[in-house]
C-alpha cells in the first residue's frame, strides 16, 4: 500500500502540485505587475489634470493645466509628425478648453482625455513625465534643452569673451558657418 500511494503521489499529485504552483507564482507575478503599473488621473474643475502613478517608493503627483495639454495634443489631427509643428489654428484655438473625461489605461501607461471641444487625447506616462511641471523638471528643461548656461562677464572681459567672424568665410563654408552659429544663438 506504502509503494502504491508514494507512486501514486508522483505520478498524479506532485506534478498537479507543481503545474498548480507554476500558475498561482505566474498569476502573482501578472498581478504584481498591474498593480505596480497602477495609473490614476483626475480633471479638477476642468482647469487641470493631475496624474498619479502609484508605486511602492514613488507616489508623486504631476499636475498639467488643461488648455496646455490640449495645445500639446500629438495626434495626427493636432500634430504634424514629419514636420514636427502643430496643426491647431490659434485663431480657432478656444483656449478656455476644459477636460470633461479622463480615463487611464494602466497597461498601456497611457492618459486618455475627452475635451470640451469634442476632441480625445492620448498622452503617454513617460511623455507627460518628461514634461511634468515641477521645479525640478522645469530646471533640468532650462538647463539642458531650452538655453546654453550665460557667460558673466564685466567691461574689461568682453574683449575675452567675443569673437569676431568674416562675413565671406561665413557664408562660404561650413566650417566656419558651424563654428560662428553658437555663438549668434
Amino acid at each position: 500500500i506504502v509503494k502504491r500511494c508514494a507512486s501514486f503521489y508522483k505520478k498524479m499529485i506532485a506534478p498537479a502540485f507543481c503545474a498548480l504552483t507554476r500558475v498561482a507564482r505566474n498569476s502573482v507575478s501578472h498581478l504584481q505587475k498591474i498593480v505596480r503599473r497602477h495609473l490614476c488621473a483626475s480633471a479638477v474643475e476642468g482647469k487641470y489634470v493631475l496624474v498619479q502613478r502609484h508605486k511602492s517608493c514613488d507616489n508623486e503627483t504631476m499636475k498639467f493645466p488643461s488648455v496646455w495639454l490640449r495645445d500639446n495634443c500629438y495626434c495626427e489631427q493636432c500634430f504634424h509628425q514629419s514636420s514636427k509643428s502643430r496643426r491647431i489654428d490659434w485663431d480657432r484655438f478656444d483656449t478656455e478648453v476644459v477636460a470633461l473625461d479622463v480615463q487611464v489605461d494602466s497597461v498601456a501607461e497611457q492618459v486618455v482625455i475627452k475635451w470640451s471641444d469634442q476632441h480625445t487625447s492620448t498622452y503617454d506616462l513617460k511623455w507627460l513625465r518628461e514634461r511634468e511641471f515641477s521645479d525640478e523638471r522645469r530646471q533640468q528643461y532650462l538647463n539642458g534643452f531650452y538655453r546654453p548656461k550665460p557667460k558673466h562677464w564685466a567691461g574689461q572681459q568682453f574683449k575675452q569673451i567675443t569673437e569676431t567672424f568674416k562675413f565671406q568665410d561665413v557664408m562660404q563654408t561650413d566650417d566656419a558657418f558651424l563654428h560662428s552659429s553658437p555663438t549668434m544663438a
